[in-house]
């Protein structure tokens, strides 16, 4: 007897302009039976009596190119045969080119909780060049109306007394440009059965903040460090695993990209198997560059070189919505442990490690190409400024961000 999947993939090969770069399987809609073809999706769907599933994922193809009542009918006959309890995450890819208000209501009004948007490039020229039919201006535009849909979120993990500063600074500006909630990290709410020691004098560690967002979680979700400048490249290698996959990730950086000029840093070094997944975090400390090497001072001052391209962690990871309750699990281990001690904390790659090791998943690191920026010593924050004038000038970040 065959198992009942957890995910599903539906194919819409209708486009209304063919990319000349594209090989996957599509036709021009003009003069396609395209209301037949939905009623066989869903006859065909319908006929495995699914009732649970964790993911699905609409490609194409261009499924935008639907009409309203089109996707309308096919989303609904999705939903209506599923547990939405169960459903972690609905991706549907979309065109900037044709992503009409009409379409983004059926979206925003459905099941639906992740947009695909096949951007490409921001470059007009090579836009042409490869035959898609959008603008730059159009991807901006698309994601504006996507925002206003509700299909983006940012959950702020602050201390209570700082809610007040932290909105007026920054807050009120970013809820300008997307959906902004705010969690709060107070490390006396524990488990039941724990009390916070009175020598106690901070929160539990990043694990612990994301146990303070749970409630406000409610599919897939990335963690990052919000002090950290991380690139371009490396939210968009997040964003498009976590749409497509169901599962847990961490994004690598290269040792080289992630260094001070003004002094030395621990890293967490990544040891991966053979397919790219992830074996452990080993965190090393006191690394440096000297006389164009890398080296790392072990406890008794002897060095070791290290090689520039291995990746290492920055604390930005992905997640699906069921470790959360690893996350509880382990912060209870954690506590049952190390309650009374009143400087350890609980780390997210504790939670990583374990997952690995102990419930056997698999943990893909992302590669990325992307330089990060942080402020580690004082002498950072003007390397920090350059760097990121560099990218405006260059036209990768705007240089007016926010308003």
């Amino acid at each position: 007897m065959l198992q009942k999947p957890n995910s599903a993939y539906f194919h819409i090969p209708f486009c209304s302009h063919i990319c000349y770069y594209c090989d996957f399987a599509k036709v021009l809609m003009t003069g396609q039976p395209i209301d037949a073809y939905i009623e066989s999706l869903i006859e065909e769907f319908q006929s495995f009596e699914i009732e649970k599933l964790r993911t699905i994922y609409i490609g194409g193809g261009t499924p935008s190119v639907l009409s309203a009542q089109q996707l309308e009918r096919l989303l609904t006959a999705i939903a209506e045969q599923l547990d939405l309890e169960v459903l972690e995450e609905f991706t549907v890819e979309a065109n900037p080119g044709d992503l009409s208000d009409e379409v983004i209501k059926v979206l925003a009004d459905s099941a639906v909780n992740r947009i695909s948007l096949g951007v490409q490039t921001f470059n007009d020229v090579l836009l042409k060049k490869i035959g898609r039919t959008h603008t730059e201006v159009q991807v901006y535009d698309s994601v504006e109306r996507l925002k206003k849909a509700g299909f983006e979120k940012v959950v702020f993990v602050i201390r209570k007394d700082f809610e007040t500063e932290f909105k007026s600074r920054i807050g009120s500006r970013v809820e300008q440009e997307i959906e902004v909630s705010y969690a709060f990290q107070d490390m006396h709410e524990l488990p039941a059965g724990f009390i916070c020691p009175s020598t106690r004098e901070k929160p539990w560690g990043t694990g612990h903040a994301v146990l303070a967002a749970k409630e406000l979680i409610d599919g897939p979700f990335a963690v990052i460090n919000a002090d950290d400048f991380y690139g371009r490249e490396s939210y968009q290698v997040l964003a498009d695993f976590l749409k497509t996959h169901n599962q847990n990730c961490i994004v690598g950086y290269q040792l080289s990209e992630v260094l001070s000029d003004f002094g030395t840093v621990s890293r967490g070094m990544c040891e991966l198997d053979e397919n790219g997944n992830l074996k452990a975090i080993h965190e090393t400390k006191k690394i440096f560059k000297s006389e164009g090497k890398i080296l790392a001072e072990n406890p008794d001052g002897t060095t070791y070189e290290l090689n520039p391209q291995d990746l290492c962690s920055m604390n930005m990871m992905g997640f699906a919505k069921a470790s959360l309750e690893f996350y509880e699990k382990y912060f209870i281990d954690f506590l049952e442990k190390n309650l009374n001690e009143p400087k350890t904390e609980f780390y997210m790659p504790e939670v990583i490690t374990r997952l690995i090791n102990e419930e056997g998943e698999s943990v893909p690191v992302l590669p990325t190409q992307a330089k990060w920026f942080g402020v580690t010593y004082q002498e950072d924050k003007a390397a920090t400024s350059t760097n990121i004038d560099a990218l405006i000038a260059e036209g990768i970040y705007p240089k007016h961000l926010w308003n």
